[in-house]
């Protein structure tokens, strides 16, 4: 009893806003927030489609391939952003994979291309390193893996934090994908989706910037 006490006075002084996780204690901006619930039917303007197929329907965001593209379709968001944490729901409809991809912020030295993205598939998920495109020695890398089957037509729920070097990934509550790598702490240009096969769709995006620091 007397833990449960201590405990409840602690939180008690964590100020609203802040969020409890297992990187650190972070504050999220709300200034900075991006919502989006696809009510309006409609991709939102801004967002850019590089390849593939991306539409609105019944009140979610429908992502699949275009085979005459040969080339996984593209969903880009522009949002600069360093550390963050994004949700959203999620549902493989038959895609092989769908993934919440970063790039690196043109112009940064020492890296160029793709950073890194979290995967969902049918038979679980994972943070991957992408390999440099200006350094041949960066390659890609399997950086976690959580093995869980998530069954086509059913809805999920992704959640990802990412602060300086370190992701967390996490689907409900007991599948959890971890994951440090010095290259990751890396300004970005936005954030994208990425859909291989057909298809998927996500819903209920939500995209905060996180404080690093607890004294702002």
């Amino acid at each position: 009893m007397m833990t449960n006490l201590l405990r409840n006075a602690c939180l008690a002084l964590i100020p609203a806003g802040l969020v409890l996780t297992p990187l650190a204690l972070h504050a999220a901006d709300p200034s900075t927030a991006l919502q989006e619930d696809f009510s309006s039917g409609k991709v939102p303007g801004g967002w850019r489609v590089a390849h593939g197929d991306f539409r609105v329907e019944e009140g979610a965001l429908v992502l699949a391939e275009k085979p005459e593209d040969k080339h996984n379709g593209v969903l880009v968001i522009p949002r600069p952003n360093q550390n963050l944490g994004v949700s959203f729901d999620f549902r493989l409809d038959g895609a092989k994979a769908l993934a919440l991809s970063f790039d690196v912020k043109p112009g940064t030295p020492g890296r160029k291309g793709h950073l890194f993205r979290v995967v969902l598939r049918p038979d679980g998920f994972a943070i991957l390193r992408d390999p440099d495109k200006g350094n041949p020695e960066i390659k890609r890398a399997m950086l976690a893996e959580v093995k869980t089957a998530f069954e086509a037509g059913k809805w999920y729920t992704l959640n990802v934090e990412h602060v300086g070097s370190e992701v967390i990934a996490r689907v409900g509550e007991g599948h959890v994908a971890k994951a440090s790598d010095p290259l990751l702490g890396l300004p970005k240009p936005g954030l994208r989706f990425v859909i291989t096969g057909q298809s998927a769709r996500i819903d209920n995006l939500k995209v905060r910037d996180i404080l690093a620091s607890t004294g702002r």
